[in-house]
């Protein structure tokens, strides 16, 4: 999950042919949201290019007139390791505004990775974390569960409607469909499209790579008890406290140790975000640190320069 501040190479024939074949799941006429899946696999640098061909939003903290969203299978196998990875298939969703996103996903994020439970729709809906929320990820058991466990509410008030209908519409002909094609073998993120769209794809990919590569996991955990000071842990915990995340679970910790310190421009992006911005200086002290003790094990960062 990725919280945001409440401040403020033509492209290969290869693409062009995925682009043109894109799988339109949804209406796009008539849906609460324009829900498209582009074929095939995309790497990293396709992704981008992807992102360049949509359209930003004039305002993403506002529901759009006709919300969209353009879903995709990713490719990090340059990141991962020969052996000894999950092979979890990678599915990301760029989404053209945050409410859309939010309305599709908060419930379930607040759920998996908050200790905030199952949300009404009026506790969902009026939180401030619909426009504070910037970017979900998911392993597929945490989805699964969820989707065992909590049912999206059938009734719902006037004013909910129009936003609950695209939660129920990307449930279906998204999550659904993932599920039924993979169980619970696979990982989900979304971002929306914007300027720090660079910044937000790395973290998620990273997110990816950290659940794929169990490596990873005890590499973070001995830079943490080792080599970050007491004094800064707290300083780090605290922030992602404050952020929304539930501190008690330490494999989100060091998760989110790992892409907010490693992310593209990670320095700057936490700088603006105000209730991380006190891990902004600590990013120069600790990502040598990470990536130091990833190289001796062959394990490659993501990396956008």
């Amino acid at each position: 999950m990725i919280v945001f501040s409440q401040k403020g190479m033509i492209a290969s024939l290869v693409f062009s042919l995925l682009l043109t074949y894109t799988n339109v799941w949804a209406d796009v006429a008539g849906g609460a949201i324009e829900v498209k899946f582009v074929a095939g696999k995309l790497n990293l640098s396709s992704i981008l290019q992807l992102q360049k061909e949509m359209t930003l939003s004039e305002n993403p903290k506002l529901l759009s007139e006709q919300p969209n969203v353009t879903c995709f299978e990713a490719s990090i196998d340059e990141y991962l390791l020969e052996k000894s990875t999950s092979n979890k298939r990678i599915y990301g969703c760029i989404f053209s505004d945050q409410v859309a996103m939010n309305a599709a996903l908060l419930r379930a994020g607040l759920f998996v990775h908050t200790d905030l439970g199952i949300m009404s729709d009026a506790q969902l809906f009026n939180s401030k974390m619909m426009t504070a929320v910037g970017g979900h990820d998911f392993l597929g058991e945490e989805l699964l569960r969820f989707h065992e466990i909590a049912s999206i509410p059938a009734e719902s008030a006037q004013e909910h409607k129009k936003i609950k209908a695209i939660e129920k519409q990307f449930k279906k002909e998204i999550l659904d469909k993932i599920i039924q094609d993979n169980n619970d073998n696979f990982i989900l993120f979304s971002v929306i499209n914007t300027k720090k769209f660079r910044e937000n794809i790395t973290h998620e990919l990273l997110h990816a790579q950290y659940y794929n590569v169990p490596q990873i996991a005890p590499i973070l955990l001995q830079v943490w008890q080792t080599e970050v000071t007491p004094q800064d842990q707290k300083i780090i915990m605290n922030a992602l406290q404050n952020g929304g995340y539930d501190m008690k679970q330490q494999e989100l910790l060091l998760r989110e140790f790992y892409s907010y310190f490693l992310q593209y421009n990670a320095a700057d992006y936490l700088k603006n975000i105000k209730v991380l911005e006190d891990i902004s200086p600590l990013v120069d002290v600790y990502a040598s640190h990470i990536k130091q003790a990833l190289a001796k094990k062959n394990i490659k960062v993501i990396t956008l320069q």
